[in-house]
């Protein structure tokens, strides 16, 4: 977003659109809806990639919701997932959520970040670095001994998108088809 004291500030213009939205009933159940640039953006998908751009925040995976014009919507699609009070992630039986930690991957990556957090305890990793998901076979081999072991959840960000569980344990089995990065 432009700061308001450039010559096109869009915040307000933003702010105006965000209102339109939320009063239109064709929003209604929709789960949570991120507005900026004349564009309705589900708020489960979205990602900011620019730090200047106006039209940083995208749905890179699954495109835009819809579309501002002259103050109306044009809604393009309806959230598939679940959202909201219909999600499977519900923290209201639990009295403290999970310790999740998070390991950076990068070429040549230690292990001991990894290492730290199982022997810590912690519930979850989530590995942050690289876009595909690959992991340097030193923290690769880490988590995977700790997903068979008691790692409960362990999350690879991919390119703008989480891999869960499964996928580490599919790629543990098909090593051939997703080697690690050694």
């Amino acid at each position: 977003m432009r700061p308001s004291t450039s010559m096109s500030a869009d915040g307000p213009f933003n702010l105006y659109n965000a209102v339109v939205t939320a009063a239109d009933k064709a929003s209604a159940n929709r789960g949570v809806l991120v507005v900026m640039n004349d564009t309705v953006l589900d708020g489960r998908d979205v990602t900011k990639t620019n730090t200047t751009d106006v039209a940083t925040f995208k749905s890179v995976n699954y495109g835009p919701l819809g579309y501002l014009h002259n103050g109306k919507i044009d809604y393009q699609r309806t959230p598939a997932r679940k959202h909201t009070s219909d999600t499977p992630f519900d923290v209201s039986k639990l009295n403290e959520l999970p310790k999740v930690g998070i390991v950076y991957n990068y070429a040549n990556a230690s292990d001991l970040p990894a290492k730290a957090l199982v022997d810590a305890g912690y519930d979850g990793i989530v590995s942050a670095g690289v876009g595909n998901g690959n992991l340097y076979k030193t923290v690769f081999d880490t988590l995977a001994t700790a997903a068979k072991n008691a790692l409960q959840s362990c999350v690879l960000p991919a390119y703008r998108r989480a891999l869960p569980l499964r996928m580490l344990k599919w790629m543990m089995r098909n090593t051939a088809l997703w080697p690690p990065v050694h």
